[in-house]
């Protein structure tokens, strides 16, 4: 862990290949403290797993007001929740659907993506039967599967 003097920290977790990193919010010795209970905790559980950021903004449904990222890792699909001054800068910066690349390595606990927020999703690539991405200020309406007549 790296602590910086601006409240915010550094999470490090380290294979013998690759290194991830996670931002952290600190504002009480309390809270340093446990933060380093929990990167012990996590540490044990997580995997470093390649993974691809497929949106930068996204949604659960309409009902969701708070925007969050899209990850596809070698065996899920990840949403993890942002924050609601992310929603309002992604809102003024157009579909979130991201263009590049960005291939990194995370540090994949799904218990805790899951326990951080309701609306965080970890759904096993074996379950999705099928999917699309959808672009613009509203989502598009439901397509029938139906085959044409």
């Amino acid at each position: 862990m790296e602590p910086r003097p601006t409240g915010q920290a550094q999470l490090y977790f380290r294979s013998d290949s690759h290194t991830a990193q996670q931002p952290r919010h600190i504002r009480t010795a309390s809270a340093w403290e446990a933060l380093l209970d929990e990167a012990v905790s996590r540490a044990c559980r997580l995997a470093l797993l390649p993974a691809r950021q497929l949106a930068a903004t996204c949604t659960t449904g309409r009902l969701d007001r708070i925007h969050g990222e899209l990850w596809l890792l070698p065996d899920a699909l990840v949403r993890v929740r942002s924050g609601p001054m992310d929603s309002v800068a992604n809102s003024l910066g157009g579909s979130g659907v991201t263009g590049r690349s960005p291939y990194r390595h995370v540090a994949y606990d799904p218990a805790a993506i899951l326990a951080a927020h309701r609306t965080n999703k970890v759904i096993a690539l074996a379950d999705i039967a099928e999917a699309r991405l959808d672009g613009g200020v509203t989502p598009s309406p439901p397509r029938c599967p139906c085959p044409r007549r």
